[in-house]
């Protein structure tokens, strides 16, 4: 991973009642996809679990 990369994760990574967490417009974004097709991909896996 590139410095500049690890360096703009870290800093979009938040705490939310004590758990560090990435919110899914920032996931979206780092992986180059649409909300939409990445909240649909998290659906489809939680459904296989």
């Amino acid at each position: 991973m590139s410095p500049d990369l690890a360096i703009r994760v870290e800093g979009s990574i938040v705490v939310i009642r004590g758990h560090r967490v990435m919110l899914d417009d920032t996931l979206a974004e780092l992986y180059g996809v649409p909300v939409k097709v990445l909240n649909q991909a998290v659906k489809r896996n939680a459904a296989l679990s």
